[in-house]
């Protein structure tokens, strides 16, 4: 997987599993609250169950063919 990193921290440092079956939730909690102003997904499929803040400053990089799935979340 180390083709999937561009630099900084995953939210697989994080917890994340990012195999679309588990709840990555609280991991995007942690990397977005954590005091990295960097944060990448790398490939993998994640389900998030509620809706993130992104503080000011933090960059998100994501691998092309990462997925978000956002079950339960409504506009």
């Amino acid at each position: 997987m180390a083709e999937n990193l561009i630099y900084g921290k995953t939210v697989l440092d994080f917890g994340a599993k990012g195999d679309g079956k588990s709840d990555d939730t609280e991991a995007f909690v942690k990397a977005f609250g954590s005091s990295e102003s960097l944060i990448c997904l790398p490939f993998g499929h994640y389900t998030v169950k509620k809706e993130l803040s992104i503080k000011s400053g933090v960059k998100v990089v994501c691998h092309p063919r990462a997925v978000i799935d956002f079950k339960g979340i409504t506009a």
